[in-house]
């Protein structure tokens, strides 16, 4: 069984035993910042690759640009990420 789908099939036993402990918006709000959170890491570790692969391949060209690459990819990064994060940075 695929990770995803495991995580998934937790997720919605999760939601439904929260209906009759807690009640219908509780688990409706966990439903939700669940989803987010999953779409969060996706789009994080889709991003992640992608700039390892840029990187990657300006290093074949040389040092120079990979580093180049890397500040840049840094400070999108960080500039995306910064303003969320209270208590440290990403």
């Amino acid at each position: 069984m695929p990770r995803g789908t495991a995580v998934g099939i937790v997720g919605i036993v999760l939601f439904v035993a929260l209906i009759p402990l807690q009640n219908i918006e509780v688990a409706i709000g966990f439903l939700i910042g669940a989803i987010l959170s999953g779409l969060t890491g996706f789009i994080g570790m889709n991003v992640a690759v992608r700039s390892n692969v840029r990187t990657a391949e300006a290093a074949k060209r040389g040092g120079a640009d990979a580093v180049s690459l890397i500040n840049t990819i840094n400070s999108i990064t960080s500039a995306s990420c910064g303003p969320w994060s209270a208590r440290r940075p990403c």
